[in-house]
């Protein structure tokens, strides 16, 4: 399918559903583009992927993040939060012996 976006410009739907859920995915785009190479697969070129990542998928990525930070202050309102953590998110082997918030 051929789809039309707020700028008119013509693209596979197809492509930005591949580029949205490779972004999503965490995956990097290299290693996914040279496993579709080794399968003989077509695949996204780069400059696809990361002009639908730049006009779309980002957009709408802090679009929605947009929307949750609100509705989270929405729902704390002016409650105290308290916040706490075990400090273990350090390389294994090292002891932090205090966790700093900021």
């Amino acid at each position: 399918k051929r789809c039309r976006i707020k700028t008119g410009y013509p693209f596979f739907l197809n492509n930005l559903l591949v580029a949205s859920s490779l972004f999503l995915s965490g995956n990097h785009f290299s290693k996914v583009a040279l496993l579709c190479k080794f399968f003989n697969v077509r695949f996204l070129s780069a400059n696809t992927y990361y002009r639908l990542q730049k006009l779309y998928i980002c957009p709408s990525v802090n679009e929605q993040w947009s929307e949750m930070v609100l509705d989270v202050h929405e729902e704390i309102g002016d409650h105290p939060v308290v916040l706490c953590g075990d400090g273990r998110n350090d390389s294994p082997g090292f002891s932090q012996s205090t966790v700093p918030i900021h």
